[in-house]
């Protein structure tokens, strides 16, 4: 309870009990692990660049799922595992979400950026398939155009708002995608 309490996710309150802060935080903690921690656990490094960042029209996929947003944020990054490129992701934010326009700031954990705006999680739905990447993303990861994982992410906000969709191929053959979870 005291590292929940030092690290934001719960208060104490004398009387009243702990309150939960960040209720979406405190289930991650407890289920799963996400993919970039497994990876630093296992002493690999990670880093994160920022492609492209810009406001367009809603991709079809988006509009099936959220059709009140008429434009939305792109943000296209490379992610380099052991300096070699591994994920291409494209993040779709719905345009009311009015987002830092720093790509520096996209180098971390996106997620981390909305929550410093204060967005709250509640949950993501990942769906997996294998897929052929268009050719600017096989490009970017520096291969030919074969099929590679492909993730579709949905995060939703505690409204159950549609926060981020973002697509993300893996070039598993470098490391298989894993996740573990705690019981």
């Amino acid at each position: 309870m005291e590292q929940l309490t030092s690290e934001g996710y719960v208060e104490k309150r004398s009387g009243i009990g702990t309150i939960v802060l960040d209720n979406a935080a405190v289930i991650t903690m407890s289920t799963g692990q996400s993919f970039t921690n497994h990876l630093m656990k296992e002493g690999k490094t990670l880093v994160k660049n920022v492609l492209s960042l810009s406001t367009n029209q809603v991709p079809p996929a988006f509009m099936q799922i959220d059709s009140t947003n008429p434009s939305f944020t792109r943000i296209e990054r490379i992610y380099y595992l052991d300096k070699q490129p591994y994920i291409h992701m494209t993040h779709y934010i719905p345009s009311h979400i009015v987002v830092p326009t720093d790509p520096v700031l996209y180098e971390t954990s996106l997620y981390d950026v909305l929550n410093q705006m204060g967005i709250q999680f509640d949950r993501f739905s990942d769906e997996f398939q294998v897929a052929t990447p268009p050719v600017n993303v096989s490009t970017e990861l520096q291969i030919e155009q074969v099929p590679l994982l492909l993730r579709s992410r949905y995060a939703y906000d505690t409204d159950g708002s549609l926060i981020e969709y973002s697509i993300a191929y893996y070039e598993t053959n470098m490391h298989s995608y894993v996740i573990n979870f705690n019981v």
